[in-house]
């Protein structure tokens, strides 16, 4: 899934997006560790979406960073 959408991702990509890609990590495998589609970790990557802050937390653990997202009222 991931090099399937990589044309698309690299016009909009977002912080998470490029965190992703930069570590190398698939979007299938973090999908796979975070129980969700590797479509809704695309979607993370190109803005389309957001994680909960559940996945947000996890997904920090997984890639060991610190990733905040401020949500508009």
């Amino acid at each position: 899934y991931f090099n399937c959408y990589e044309g698309k991702m690299q016009k909009k990509m977002t912080q998470i997006g490029r965190i992703i890609k930069s570590s190398g990590i698939t979007a299938t495998f973090i999908a796979k560790k975070l129980k969700v589609t590797p479509a809704a970790v695309i979607y993370w990557m190109n803005g389309r979406n957001t994680p909960t802050p559940k996945h947000l937390e996890k997904l920090n653990t997984l890639l060991n960073t610190q990733i905040t997202i401020t949500r508009k009222k």
